[in-house]
């Protein structure tokens, strides 16, 4: 029987080997090899999205500023009517995420 390494292992159950909080390793791996490949599908860009969403970085990879909470509270604030998009958005040096992260902050506020 061959043995497997961590990261073997860790691929198998796609990351679910941790208890609790983010799996940053696992994911920076996924995000190495979608990162690596040429030409992305739309499907494989909004995976790198996600990831990217779960670490805290824009969808170009860069480091996510504060968050607008009163945007992820009320769907508006100064800064933006609305945000309409796969991703979220800088604004005014702050960041206003797309609906799916607005409403998981939304209903992890309670």
């Amino acid at each position: 029987m061959e043995e497997m390494t961590l990261e073997e292992l860790e691929d198998l159950f796609q990351g679910r080997l941790q208890i609790s909080g983010t799996n940053t390793s696992y994911i920076n791996r996924q995000i190495n090899k979608l990162e690596s490949k040429d030409l992305l599908t739309d499907d494989e860009k909004d995976q790198l999205y996600k990831y990217y969403s779960e670490i805290k970085k824009t969808k170009d990879g860069q480091k996510k500023p504060k968050t607008c909470w009163k945007f992820v509270k009320t769907g508006k604030c100064t800064h933006c009517d609305k945000n309409d998009k796969n991703y979220g958005i800088i604004l005014a040096n702050k960041w206003h995420p797309e609906k799916e992260e607005r409403l998981y902050l939304k209903n992890h506020l309670k």
